[in-house]
């Protein structure tokens, strides 16, 4: 299997049904081997917070105009569902800096990253952005906001883009935690909201 892009396919059997007069084995079937993917991920992660499925994660990519060599801001780390997609897309020169509030999901998340080898493009850092900040200036070309108060994160995500400006996500399942941030988004004098 090792050196296959895509995965393969193996014949799987039952190594606990050999007859050791015949050397018989019996033969369960094929299993399928699969390439890991950002897709795999996400339908088999384990659950630490509600998660982002492809669906949406591929219109966060698409909005936020994501590509090779990208450099993003994504606040709420969670399960680690969007950020396996945003390192697959930034890949190979580009960078995520992912933040989580809760030390042991940040400690889960960085090591699966780790684990997945998508170390060198993930940072992760436990950090509450909406009262610390990014940690960074001028730095990113898009910020993604998956929290409960986005608008308490728009100045510090404004600092921390590009000064030649870049592009703002939030994930908001409700009408008044849009209002609130579109509202803060005036007011930080952001266009084409």
């Amino acid at each position: 299997v090792i050196g296959c892009r895509y995965g393969d396919r193996v014949e799987a059997i039952n190594s606990g049904s050999v007859n050791r007069k015949n050397k018989r084995v019996k033969k369960l079937g094929w299993a399928h081997i699969l390439y890991p993917t950002p897709e795999l991920w996400t339908l088999t992660l384990p659950h630490r917070t509600q998660i982002l499925y492809t669906a949406d994660i591929s219109l966060i990519i698409l909005e936020l105009d994501l590509s090779p060599g990208s450099r993003i801001c994504e606040a709420g780390t969670g399960s680690g569902s969007l950020s396996h997609a945003i390192a697959r897309e930034v890949y190979p020169t580009g960078k995520l800096y992912t933040f989580e509030f809760h030390a042991e999901r940040c400690q889960a998340a960085t090591h699966e990253f780790l684990e997945h080898g998508i170390g060198d493009i993930v940072k992760c850092e436990c950090r509450d952005v909406c009262s610390e900040g990014f940690g960074l200036m001028n730095e990113v070309n898009a910020v993604f906001l998956d929290l409960p108060s986005p608008w308490l994160a728009i100045s510090h995500a404004k600092q921390a883009m590009s000064l030649h400006g870049g592009r703002i996500g939030c994930f908001s399942p409700c009408i008044e935690q849009v209002q609130r941030t579109v509202n803060e988004l005036v007011l930080e004098q952001f266009i084409s909201i």
